[in-house]
């Protein structure tokens, strides 16, 4: 470098002084920046792994002997006759207006039931099936 001609006024001495004070980062100055981001990604993969598996899912079947009341055996006569008194119990016409969303709600369930156990077809659905409109 010192057989090359270098300028040698005092703007380009500073600008040399400064180019030589900065330097790459040095590869441990790399790999310990890479090593903490492959660190905090691993331990960001781990924590979301355990949140997945510690996720507790409800899952409610629709039962409607149990929205009924009824043992699974019941036969038609006794259908209609808790279905009766149930729709009677749960009309949304019969609730008080701060009640009505819950009794449209249950009364629709109550319904639903009903139909599934006194039609032939839906009943075998959901006897063969699990499901009122068959295999799912």
């Amino acid at each position: 470098e010192d057989s090359k001609q270098k300028c040698s006024c005092d703007a380009c001495k500073d600008k040399y002084v400064r180019l030589s004070n900065l330097k790459a980062p040095s590869l441990t100055q790399r790999v310990n920046k890479t090593a903490v981001a492959v660190i905090i990604g691993w331990i960001l993969f781990g924590y979301l792994t355990y949140k997945v598996s510690t996720v507790e899912v409800d899952i409610e079947v629709w039962d409607p002997y149990e929205i009924l009341g009824i043992s699974e055996g019941a036969s038609s006569d006794q259908i209609k006759k808790v279905y009766k008194k149930l729709s009677l119990q749960w009309h949304p016409d019969k609730a008080p207006e701060d009640q009505k969303a819950e009794h449209e709600i249950k009364f629709i369930d109550i319904t639903k039931a009903y139909k599934v156990l006194t039609d032939d077809d839906i009943r075998k659905n959901y006897e063969e099936w699990g499901h009122p409109d068959g295999k799912q």
